[in-house]
């Protein structure tokens, strides 16, 4: 038996005993005094506690809301930070008065949880969970230097998402192959209608991706020779080739500049994807696929520190 097949019976054993978990994330704080802020953050588990630490160092004024079942305050001026997809709903359930804005949320549940929410034009937003779709195939030209056609498999919930998608493949100069994955569908079905692509990059569809399913996802992909993309560190750390990623200090310091404008401007922006992120990649992965991702690559990032004054 070779070196390449002795690794790709390795890594095999090894995708088939990972599974996704809560990415962890580095803490740095950057200061935003504000007065205004109110701070919603739901659960009480580790990867909660920190994004509230860094949150509540990011903008030392601002108040928590921790329990969901207690009234909120009504008043306009309030700006409601909504830590996750329950912490939406709750200030969404409460009608207040303020601006919301959405983090770490996908664009999948946001949609869903506003399309059930009482009516809120021009009061709510959001910085999506999902790494930007442009950023994305950014770093898939990187790894591959070449014109390549990438798979994206999606539901009727994420559809929201192909006319992005087929915008950051053109800006990259990539091929896209757009498979619809219906209800009544075979994933791994629908996985072997794409083989032939060079890589797949995943998007957050729960209907597609979900802790049931991952596993055999990334092994079917691998036996094809198809690199993923993942859309979390979790991803690359279960298997995935690579994706770019967005830790809780970026996203704190998105947040403050999105209100700096708001401040501003009075407006809420449209909703948006992470503006800064770093690049992790499954060097393991990328061995087994023949694949030579340069440090260039790896060092793919958009930091806080280096936007323009």
């Amino acid at each position: 038996m070779n070196t390449l097949s002795r690794r790709r019976r390795a890594l095999l054993a090894s995708l088939a005993s990972c599974a996704a978990a809560i990415p962890a994330a580095s803490l740095r704080a950057i200061e935003y005094p504000r007065q205004d802020i109110r701070i919603v953050i739901s659960g009480t588990g580790d990867n909660s506690k920190r994004i509230g630490q860094v949150f509540q160092r990011q903008f030392p004024g601002a108040r928590v809301i921790s329990d969901l079942s207690a009234p909120f305050p009504k008043q306009r001026d309030l700006v409601f930070v909504a830590i996750g997809p329950a912490a939406l709903s709750a200030v969404l359930s409460k009608n207040v008065e303020g601006a919301i804005l959405s983090v770490f949320t996908s664009s999948q549940a946001y949609r869903t949880i506003l399309d059930s929410a009482p009516r809120r034009d021009g009061h709510v937003t959001a910085i999506y969970a999902e790494p930007s779709p442009t950023d994305q195939m950014q770093l898939i030209a990187s790894i591959f230097k070449r014109r390549v056609n990438v798979a994206v498999l999606n539901t009727e919930k994420t559809e929201h998402l192909v006319p992005t998608l087929r915008q950051a493949a053109t800006i990259a100069g990539l091929s896209l192959e757009i498979k619809r994955v219906g209800a009544e569908d075979d994933l791994n079905r629908a996985l072997n209608q794409v083989s032939q692509a060079a890589v797949i990059l995943a998007i957050p569809d729960t209907d597609i991706y979900n802790v049931e399913n991952i596993r055999n996802t990334l092994i079917t992909s691998y036996r094809h020779n198809q690199g993923v993309i993942g859309f979390s560190v979790a991803m690359v750390k279960a298997g995935a080739l690579a994706t770019t990623y967005s830790n809780i200090e970026d996203i704190a310091v998105q947040v403050g500049e999105l209100l700096d404008d708001f401040a501003g401007s009075g407006r809420l922006p449209a909703p948006q994807f992470p503006k800064y992120f770093r690049t992790t990649v499954n060097d393991s992965v990328a061995r087994s696929l023949n694949l030579v991702v340069e440090d260039g690559t790896k060092e793919m990032a958009r930091r806080p520190h280096a936007r323009a004054s």
